[in-house]
């Protein structure tokens, strides 16, 4: 048998005690519920910068996937991007790929990260080589000039800006 050590009371509507804790606190004094929502407010707006930052982000580094007119990319087993990563693939898988029932061509991408660098400062950037005798790999118009010869290099709009290099202009790549 338990015996009863105390009871309580009923509880009602209107009683303050019922509030939980935590809005009797911040509300108790109006400079600390003021200074609670502004630090939410603050931390929400930081997430949104940091988020949106991060998609610009990424869709700077996904371009060239974006915009090639490949359907399909093959790498090595643990690569998913191009982003920080390299991937290199035994030759033998060309022939295997090309001989594919509905591969029309097959083309590596010469891959690097690096620097382009001009007049007016440097750029990172992923340098990648192509061939230019079939365009494939490469870009998929050209605004201003023609396709590269040995020595020579395309540098995206971007890139060209923050160096202070135009068309036929020198610059140093890597």
């Amino acid at each position: 048998m338990h015996r009863a050590l105390a009871t309580l009371p009923r509880p009602t509507a209107a009683r303050p005690a019922d509030v939980p804790i935590g809005r009797r606190f911040l509300f108790a004094d109006p400079r600390r519920a003021a200074l609670t929502v502004l630090g939410v407010a603050a931390a929400l707006l930081l997430v949104l910068l940091l988020e949106g930052i991060f998609a610009g982000a990424i869709n700077q580094v996904t371009r060239y996937i974006r915009t090639s007119p490949a359907q399909v990319f093959i790498s090595q087993d643990g690569v998913r991007t191009m982003h920080m990563s390299a991937s290199a693939l035994p030759p033998e898988v060309a022939p295997q790929v090309r001989s594919a029932v509905g591969v029309a061509w097959v083309a590596p991408i010469w891959f690097a990260s690096g620097s382009v660098a001009g007049p007016a400062g440097r750029q990172l950037s992923y340098l990648i080589g192509y061939d230019t005798g079939t365009g494939r790999g490469g870009p998929n118009e050209l605004l201003s000039g023609r396709a590269p010869g040995p020595g020579e290099a395309i540098v995206d709009e971007q890139a060209a800006e923050a160096v202070g290099a135009g068309v036929g202009e020198t610059v140093t790549v890597l």
